[in-house]
């Protein structure tokens, strides 16, 4: 059984895999809870799936995504790794997004989709790919971007997901392919059915070195100034 951790975006998940087929999963579609509910959601995925003697390995999104989230979910998967003595799995963010995107519906060999993340502010992190007769290629490594130079850099028609794809659509209304369940678009189960892949392929990552992918500095948002009457 594989144990999988999405929290890089605004919502949470965790699902348990074995052979491809989930057997527990639980999503969490309320902002900004992660760090008071991921603890709890774990415990109840390895409850429902028979408990932590059957994990194999542990696998979690590890970028680019939400600042927060990356932490708290790459803290609870090493402190599970370590408490289990099982490995650690790092799962790319953009490529979970962009296989869950691909796997919903058929899609024409060579359709190529942007998966787009928000980076708070007017900027966005973007990756690109492309389905093959093999499988999905990245073709552009996540990268940041300006919404107004990624609108205008774009192809139009590209297919667009991704918790910052509304943004982009916004900036440039009808121009992309916007996915309508975009903003839902990370999901553990897909994190966990990679990170059986890449476990089964040796993938595993060094459990004291390994780190989100944050892509740039954290960036603190500025508190916002107190409202009222001067005493």
């Amino acid at each position: 059984m594989i144990l999988g951790i999405e929290t890089a975006s605004l919502f949470l998940g965790a699902a348990a895999v074995e052979n491809g087929s989930i057997r527990a999963s639980v999503r969490i579609l309320r902002r900004n809870v992660h760090d008071e509910l991921l603890v709890p959601v774990l415990r109840e995925v390895i409850r429902w799936a028979g408990g932590a003697g059957t994990l194999r390995a542990v696998a979690v999104s590890s970028g680019p995504g939400s600042f927060t989230g990356l932490r708290i979910g790459m803290s609870a998967a090493k402190g599970l790794a370590v408490s289990l003595g099982i490995p650690i799995v790092l799962v790319p963010t953009h490529a979970a997004i962009a296989r869950r995107f691909f796997a919903r519906e058929p899609r024409d060999e060579g359709t190529v989709l942007a998966v787009v993340s928000d980076a708070k502010g007017d900027e966005v992190f973007v990756s690109i790919h492309r389905l093959t007769g093999t499988g999905i290629m990245e073709i552009q490594a996540p990268g940041v971007r300006s919404i107004t130079e990624l609108a205008r850099d774009l192809p139009q028609d590209i297919h667009t997901t991704g918790d910052g794809a509304a943004k982009l659509d916004a900036a440039s209304p009808g121009r992309f392919r916007l996915d309508p369940d975009a903003t839902d678009a990370a999901d553990a189960g897909t994190v966990a059915r990679i990170g059986e892949e890449y476990f089964v392929a040796g993938r595993i990552a060094d459990i004291e070195a390994c780190e989100p992918f944050y892509l740039r500095d954290f960036r603190p948002t500025q508190p916002k100034p107190l409202s009222g009457r001067k005493s």
